[in-house]
């Protein structure tokens, strides 16, 4: 695992591939043993910088409640990374929180973004905040059972059986890292917390955040997503001016670890075309 110092903080990331376009992700492989599927895949036709996010060290929330600390010190943080390492325009790309920082990204330092891909990361629906499924996200799993049942919810029901045997494993290896960054480490950092919590509604954060965005993007989300709802991937692909959204009605969270081909055929699609009309 690579360091770099950034001002009085030291950012860790792990380095794959060497293609010619370069992404910039955060949390994927960084801490664990080995990489994830999707970065393999990603490390094949890309150079993939997976940064590990800090967990410390951020400035306190202003009184009247405008930006969010975390989120911006995260973006932040991969913008100066970008820099020092010299990368210049680079995909940055986000899943779920991760993709809460890539918003924030698009939003403070467009000059940086080739495009950004969001898989289920957009910003949180304002009408969805206090549904039940978004509580479940902030809450601790107090036994191996909880932890098991709550990470069996972010998958869509399914009877295939290929299927079943390739999520078994994934959850089986989701629990693994669980209980190992518990057992070295109980602080694990926090939440991402609300992007942009100044905007109160919908409404308002398409109007006054998502419609000042002008950045490639490509949104790739689950319909039966529980945790995050498909609405302001519908708002986003009205407001900002370029976006593609794509929609899979059989996938949830776990897209990208479920099935990350699918992703990546999305994502090498983009790339393709964007690089044609550069």
């Amino acid at each position: 695992m690579a360091r770099i110092k950034i001002d009085n903080f030291e950012l860790s990331y792990e380095r794959y591939g060497n293609g010619v376009d370069t992404i910039i992700t955060s949390m994927l492989s960084t801490g664990t043993q080995e990489p994830s599927e999707l970065i393999l895949l990603l490390a094949k036709q890309y150079c993939v910088y997976d940064v590990a996010l800090r967990t410390t060290g951020f400035p306190p929330a202003t009184a009247d409640g405008v930006g969010n600390p975390i989120l911006t010190t995260w973006a932040e943080d991969i913008f100066r990374l970008s820099d020092a390492l010299g990368i210049g325009k680079f995909i940055y790309l986000g899943i779920s929180h991760g993709g809460l920082v890539g918003w924030n990204l698009a939003y403070m330092h467009p000059e940086v973004l080739k495009c950004f891909v969001s898989i289920v990361g957009a910003p949180q629906d304002r009408n969805f905040l206090n549904t039940e499924p978004v509580r479940m996200m902030g809450q601790p799993q107090t036994s191996p059972e909880a932890a098991r049942a709550f990470i069996e919810r972010m998958f869509v029901p399914t009877t295939d059986k290929a299927r079943l045997v390739r999520r078994d494993k994934l959850i089986k290896h989701m629990l693994s890292q669980q209980s190992s960054r518990t057992s070295v480490n109980s602080n694990t950092g926090p939440g991402p917390g609300l992007a942009w919590p100044e905007c109160k509604t919908n409404e308002e954060m398409a109007a006054n955040r998502l419609s000042k965005i002008e950045v490639p993007i490509l949104i790739i989300h689950g319909i039966q997503d529980h945790f995050t709802s498909p609405e302001i991937p519908f708002i986003s692909a009205k407001t900002v001016p370029g976006i593609k959204s794509v929609f899979f009605q059989d996938e949830s969270h776990m897209i990208s670890g479920e099935s990350p081909q699918r992703v990546i055929d999305e994502i090498n699609l983009f790339i393709t075309q964007l690089n044609r009309r550069d």
